[in-house]
């Protein structure tokens, strides 16, 4: 087998351009040129762990989430003209991240139930198959649900389900507007009154079905597994919704690709071919129900709820006697508490309620609803200190320095066995003498608990820390 060193050259058509390339995933770039969404990306950490991604989930990710610098070895292609990365190393702090690039979708069939692993093992509906997949990272109680629409990377040979983004269900979706600002990450919700292949009417307007459309067509009424999931091919007519009145029952959830009230493309639609939702069928829409004003509640983690915590009760298609009392029932979870008097519900939380998504549910007889309350997790900024003895003539090799670990209540912890060192701001081999005027700092990462995050949403960051100078 004969090795050879790359050079500035074309190998199968690709071009090599170089290593220790900078990266740029704000604007979708390394070493200034554009990723390809199709581009192969292999994310590693420079300790031995690596991880191959997409060129749409590179471009998903945020600045925190690649080590800043010049690591990257880049091979473009010209393609139609266009010169793009279609093959890339990029260094990460830990190869766990990954940009929710959404490249297919499905939709849950059975509730999520923790394996013998501690993860989540859901049924999905992928618009051709039915697949038994595994959420690896761990199992929290009605995160996956039926009914649920989600997005996703990749599903491995195994059953793991790659990059799971929880977009949403029937009774979460968003009322879609008649006019005014549309957005391409909100989940929407309507009626399609139409009875064509390739595209939906919603108050009036089109909304496109193109063949790069994810369908999933569904009978949501359904309790076998085996027939939820219903076949569609691009052409096929599109469930027309039920009609009730002068109005039409809700058939359709989806996500546009394009922001636009009419003559605009989604990006993934979920219709019902029974003509409405399940809970949105005739005999629920005359059935006793119970709606809140708020779907959700939010908090931060540290920080006691105690405003805009109300909820406004309404009881529909009762009886005009009727005086049964709300209920409310909630997450048995450190300081969350629910209250009701008479229509108007008290939510509170305290300091020490975990960052988490919790569901209160209100219950009048045999109607219900839910409110769920979102603790966000509280941002704090990574800081270090460390100490040492410094001396002119000290190799770095033999430099003594201990970076101390963060105070246990800091919100992260720091990775204190795995140190850089930097003089003048530059990681100098173990082979340089400190002289004279060095400034000595180092560089940890900081990993944030489960209730904190960085800057962006960032888990991990940078923290550093000045040892002094040389004398």
């Amino acid at each position: 087998m004969k090795f050879e060193n790359l050079k500035t050259t074309k190998y199968n058509g690709f071009t090599f351009v170089g290593n220790q390339k900078p990266t740029d995933v704000a604007n979708d770039k390394i070493n200034s040129t554009k990723v390809d969404d199709s581009a192969v990306i292999i994310l590693y950490d420079g300790n031995g762990a690596s991880k191959q991604i997409t060129g749409k989930q590179y471009n998903a990710l945020t600045a925190s989430d690649v080590v800043d610098g010049s690591y990257s070895a880049v091979f473009t292609k010209e393609t139609n003209g266009l010169t793009r990365v279609r093959m890339a190393s990029v260094k990460v702090p830990k190869t766990n991240v990954s940009g929710k690039s959404n490249d297919n979708y499905a939709y849950i069939i059975s509730d999520g139930v923790e394996n013998e692993n501690g993860k989540t093992a859901i049924t999905i509906w992928t618009g051709t198959e039915n697949k038994n997949v595994v959420v690896d990272t761990g199992y929290t109680d009605k995160e996956y649900t039926k009914g649920m629409l989600i997005g996703y990377s990749t599903i491995d040979d195994k059953g793991i389900i790659n990059d799971v983004d929880k977009i949403g269900d029937i009774d979460s979706a968003t009322k879609f507007p008649t006019s005014g600002t549309i957005s391409t990450s909100t989940l929407y919700k309507g009626s399609n009154k139409a009875n064509v292949a390739k595209y939906i009417t919603v108050n009036d307007g089109q909304l496109n079905v193109t063949a790069d459309t994810t369908v999933l067509l569904v009978n949501s009424d359904a309790d076998n597994n085996n027939e939820i999931g219903l076949k569609y091919t691009y052409g096929d007519k599109l469930p027309k919704a039920s009609e009730y009145g002068n109005t039409y029952l809700i058939n359709a959830m989806w996500v546009m690709d394009e922001a636009g009230t009419d003559d605009a493309d989604i990006e993934v639609l979920v219709i019902d071919a029974t003509g409405a939702f399940k809970g949105y069928k005739m005999d629920d829409v005359n059935a006793p129900s119970l709606t809140a004003n708020k779907s959700t509640i939010k908090a931060t983690y540290g920080t006691a709820l105690a405003s805009n915590n109300t909820v406004t009760l309404t009881k529909n298609n009762f009886a005009a006697d009727d005086t049964t009392a709300i209920k409310a029932e909630y997450e048995s979870v450190a300081g969350l508490t629910a209250t009701v008097s008479g229509s108007t519900a008290t939510i509170a939380t305290t300091a020490a309620t975990p960052a988490g998504t919790y569901t209160v549910t209100f219950k009048a007889g045999s109607a219900s609803t839910t409110v769920k309350v979102v603790v966000a997790k509280a941002q704090v900024t990574a800081a270090a200190t460390a100490t040492g003895t410094i001396t002119a003539s000290t190799r770095v090799g033999d430099l003594s320095i201990t970076v101390h670990q963060a105070a246990p209540n800091a919100g992260y912890t720091l990775d204190i066995k795995n140190v850089k060192v930097l003089i003048n701001g530059i990681e100098e081999s173990a082979n340089y003498r400190l002289q004279s005027g060095d400034k000595v700092t180092v560089k940890v990462t900081a990993t944030a608990d489960k209730n904190h995050t960085f800057a962006n949403g960032a888990t991990t960051a940078t923290a550093t820390a000045t040892v002094g100078t040389v004398g």
